[in-house]
């Protein structure tokens, strides 16, 4: 909502600005009242493993977020999309190897990943990051472009969905300290595949905002019923001396999880906008002179990517005589709302297969589980200590 706000108020380009204000105020408050807790050695720096860690990612995602503008060809002489993807997958190999034979202290430890509760809660989180930033972006194109509403009032229709989950967060933190967390994790992703699944269904270019709501409201149940629980499941089991890289590994992944998500929905949504709103086009040109039906068709083509932002702002005439016009400008909104409306109900459908594939990494985790240290196995499980001694013994 305060996106929207910012977007109308004061120009798009302070979606980025405000995070110099919000970032400013953590590392003030970080000083102020995280604990001075030094480690008695300080680890060593993994600079290749983050080089080809960064890199590797960095290159996945510009060729999976730029190809449909190179035309999943070339870029710049010999370099074509697919081989930027190609090399980048090829730099994650290989930083799993030198993770592998790192003779000091890993960017990323891969015995942590022996804890199958950590293995598979991470696994979630991947899937709830690319769920949360993918499905945005059919959301905001159609309530938008579609339905025509400002960005504030597109914030307005969505943030039931956030107040939900937010509202809902103690609740169930306290309420997974009574229920295995893995079955709030399978409820949780299910309630968000519901939720979507009702927007999808209901979605069309008339369709009364509001009506979004009870689906937005389901999504944002069963958001809340996911974010606490998986974080308790995946850290629960993890023994002491990995818990530090475990937190940085389990919350990279909802990072990359989000990163993969926008990238893969955005160039699928693209390319479903000008399948779709082609369709539509052709199927509103039948109410009009054939020699006039190639204008109308390249109209709204246009007309879809500027209200999309793919295309560039300026006015495509459309070439139709005069008692054709009105008519056409008609034809032509109504393909447009008609096709960007199909593109996001069918855009929406990804995301709500990738949530039921997460369920089944909710189903692989244990009902219970205690940490256990995986570099000294033993068969006498550590006790749980609770987060407030373990932070006062700190």
């Amino acid at each position: 909502m305060l996106g929207g706000v910012l977007v109308d108020g004061l120009g798009w380009q302070w979606i980025f600005h405000v995070n110099v204000v919000v970032g400013t105020a953590t590392l003030a408050l970080s000083l102020l009242v995280v604990p001075d807790v030094r480690p008695a050695r300080v680890p060593r720096f993994d600079l290749p493993g983050i080089l080809l860690s960064g890199a590797g990612l960095l290159l996945i995602v510009f060729g999976i977020q730029n190809g449909r503008t190179y035309g999943w060809g070339e870029i710049l002489g010999p370099v074509t999309v697919f081989r930027v993807i190609a090399v980048g997958v090829a730099l994650l190999v290989a930083f799993v190897i030198w993770q592998r034979v790192h003779p000091y202290e890993p960017l990323v430890p891969l015995r942590v990943f022996a804890d199958r509760d950590f293995s598979m809660g991470s696994l979630t989180t991947a899937v709830l990051g690319f769920t949360l930033t993918g499905m945005f972006l059919p959301l905001v194109i159609y309530t938008q472009s579609a339905l025509g509403l400002s960005p504030t009032d597109a914030g307005l229709v969505t943030a039931p969905m956030a107040l939900v989950s937010g509202l809902m967060g103690p609740f169930v933190g306290r309420f997974s300290d009574r229920v295995p967390g893995k079955y709030l994790v399978i409820s949780g992703l299910l309630g968000m595949a519901a939720g979507l699944g009702v927007v999808a269904l209901q979605a069309r270019a008339d369709l009364p905002p509001w009506q979004l709501v009870p689906g937005l409201l389901v999504c944002g149940l069963g958001m809340g019923c996911v974010l606490v629980p998986v974080n308790n499941v995946a850290m629960g089991t993890v023994p002491a001396e990995l818990r530090g890289a475990a937190s940085g590994i389990f919350f990279t992944a909802r990072q990359l999880g989000a990163v993969l998500g926008s990238a893969t929905i955005g160039v699928l949504l693209q390319i479903r906008i000008a399948t779709a709103t082609a369709e539509a086009a052709r199927t509103a040109s039948a109410h009009l002179p054939a020699p006039h039906r190639q204008d109308f068709l390249a109209y709204v083509r246009d007309a879809a990517g500027r209200a999309t932002g793919a295309a560039d702002p300026g006015t495509t005439p459309m070439a139709l005589p005069g008692h054709l016009a009105s008519r056409g400008h008609q034809l032509a909104e109504q393909a447009v709302h008609q096709g960007l409306t199909q593109a996001a109900r069918e855009t929406l459908i990804p995301l709500i297969a990738v949530l039921l594939l997460g369920t089944l990494a909710g189903a692989a985790m244990r009902r219970t589980g205690t940490a256990q240290s995986l570099s000294q196995p033993t068969d006498h499980p550590s006790p749980r200590i609770p987060i407030a001694l373990r932070k006062g013994s700190s």
